[in-house]
C-alpha cells in the first residue's frame, strides 16, 4: 500500500480544488499562477523523503496528463545525484517532474536546464497511467517550488542572504535534529 507525504496531499488537494490562475501574455505562451505557501528549510527538511545536491542532465519533452485541461501540463528532468543530504544514498540519478512546459510557464520558478546545479527537496511521486515510466525514480519538488535551490540561479525566499555552504550546513543540522526525534 503506497503511503503519500503530508506535502504531496496538500499539493494535490491544491491542484484539484483550487483552479491554477491562466494568462494569456504573448502569442499562445501561458503563466501559471500557484497559490503557495512559503516553507522555512524546516518545514521543507521535515517534509522531505529526499534532500539531494544534483545536476540536471537533459529535460524530457513536456508531458500532457489530462486531454480536458491544460493546468496538467508537467515536464521531467532526469537529475544526477551529487551528494545526499537526507534519505536513500542508493540512486545515483532520479526524475524530478514540474508543473509546465511548453507554452504553459510557472511565474514563480523557471523549470530546469540541462547543466543547473541545485539542492532539491523531494517527495516520492508515482507514475500513474498518464505519466511516463521514466525507468528510475520519480519525485516531486516540495512546495512546488520553495524546495528548490539553485546553487546557480534564483533562489525561494527562505535561502535569502544565506550562501550554499550555509544552506548545507542548516539542512544537515535539521536532519540531525529530526533524526533525534
Amino acid at each position: 500500500m503506497e503511503t503519500f507525504s503530508k506535502s504531496a496531499c496538500a499539493l494535490a488537494v491544491v491542484m484539484l480544488a483550487i483552479p491554477v490562475l491562466v494568462s494569456n501574455v504573448v502569442a499562445q505562451t501561458f503563466i501559471l499562477d500557484f497559490a503557495q505557501v512559503s516553507k522555512t528549510v524546516e518545514e521543507l527538511t521535515d517534509a522531505s523523503l529526499v534532500i539531494a545536491n544534483v545536476t540536471v542532465q537533459s529535460v524530457y519533452p513536456t508531458t500532457n496528463l489530462s486531454e480536458t485541461t491544460i493546468a496538467l501540463i508537467e515536464t521531467d528532468s532526469p537529475l544526477k545525484v551529487t551528494r545526499v543530504l537526507k534519505g536513500n544514498k542508493s540512486s545515483p540519478q532520479l526524475v524530478v517532474s514540474q508543473t509546465g512546459g511548453g507554452n504553459l510557464l510557472p511565474r514563480q520558478y523557471s523549470l530546469f536546464q540541462p547543466g543547473e546545479h541545485c539542492i532539491v527537496f523531494l517527495t516520492r511521486l508515482i507514475n500513474g497511467p498518464t505519466r511516463p515510466d521514466r525507468g528510475i525514480p520519480r519525485y516531486n519538488i516540495v512546495g512546488e517550488f520553495s524546495g528548490l535551490y539553485r546553487l546557480d540561479g534564483t533562489n525561494p525566499g527562505w535561502s535569502t542572504g544565506m550562501t550554499s555552504a550555509e544552506i548545507v550546513t542548516k539542512i544537515e543540522a535539521q536532519v540531525r535534529a529530526s533524526q533525534n526525534r
